[in-house]
């Protein structure tokens, strides 16, 4: 997510992560952090748009997950074990979902595409 939004022009800060990802999925940190990265929550009549952060709960405990709405229904997001890809968000990840956040400078994203 910090590559995707770095490429786009915004940079955001890089917190100490924990060790392994058993010790990530005990203190999940996304939930954590947001507004100090310069997001804020969508409201309710605001619609996803591209750039928009997903915090979502993979099979865990808390916000463990985060991933990138690039517009069209599709996300960009990297589940463990996997390789980072592009995925519909409906369906699971849609129930997934516990925060969506805007960057306050979502305005200033450039145009690249990805």
């Amino acid at each position: 997510m910090r590559d995707w939004y770095d490429q786009h022009g915004l940079a955001l800060p890089d917190w100490d992560r924990p060790i392994t990802p058993e010790q990530f999925e005990q203190a999940p940190m996304f939930d954590d952090c947001w507004r100090d990265a310069g997001f804020a929550p969508l409201t309710e009549d605001q619609t996803l748009q591209r750039g928009d952060a997903v915090l979502m709960n993979i099979m865990g405990s808390g916000l463990n997950h985060v991933g990138v709405y690039l517009g069209d229904q599709m996300i960009l997001h990297h589940i463990r074990g996997r390789l980072s890809s592009r995925d519909m968000y409906g369906g699971w990840l849609q129930k997934c979902t516990g925060r969506l956040l805007r960057h306050v400078n979502a305005d200033k994203l450039t145009g690249k595409q990805g």
